[in-house]
């Protein structure tokens, strides 16, 4: 199959909140229980069906570690799309998401992509430390500093919640806007 469009995606976030695991249920549909540390960027490709169109999804997976902070601007540029994930069993996770958005912001100028809020680890509930509604709210707050919509998720990698929808809906959204400048 032939793809009708090429789209790069950046996965943010701070280390362990899931970003490797959301990336690959959704390439492969497989749940890895040992977690490795991304050096780096790890970076996987997929075609989605739109309508009428094919999409490419080049997903780029960063690594959260402080360690990798310095080489995350370089895989921002040409990013059509950003998922910035936290983990509803860590409050350090969700309270640095201004952090990753406001590094979209910076790094992806003068072209803002597609954004959105990742709640993800929704199997592990009964060790929530943050609400979703305090997703939402944050959603809303953060669309102020993109200057657009901002969409918030629910997902598991685990047991696959809601991934092939996150992506579906991010690819739906960047055509939508990327057909609107044609």
């Amino acid at each position: 199959m032939r793809a009708d469009y090429l789209l790069k995606v950046i996965a943010l976030g701070n280390g362990g909140v899931g970003k490797t695991a959301i990336t690959r249920r959704y390439a492969t549909n497989k749940f890895e229980h040992e977690h490795k540390i991304t050096i780096g960027v790890d970076i996987t490709t997929k075609e989605i069906e739109i309508d009428d169109y094919v999409a490419q999804l080049t997903i780029w997976d960063t690594g959260g570690q402080e360690a990798f902070q310095e080489l995350i601007p370089m895989y921002y540029k040409g990013a059509l799309g950003a998922l910035v994930i936290y983990d509803i069993t860590n409050r350090k996770s969700f309270d640095s998401v201004e952090y990753w958005v406001n590094e979209v912001k910076k790094h992806c100028s003068p072209l803002i992509p597609v954004v959105i809020l990742v709640a993800n680890k929704q199997d592990l509930k009964d060790q929530r430390e943050v609400d979703d509604k305090e997703g939402e709210k944050k959603a809303t707050e953060l669309s102020k500093i993109m200057g657009k919509k901002v969409l918030f998720y629910k997902t598991s990698a685990k047991n696959g919640e809601n991934i092939n929808s996150l992506f579906e809906t991010l690819t739906r959204r960047i055509l939508e806007e990327y057909n609107e400048e044609d």
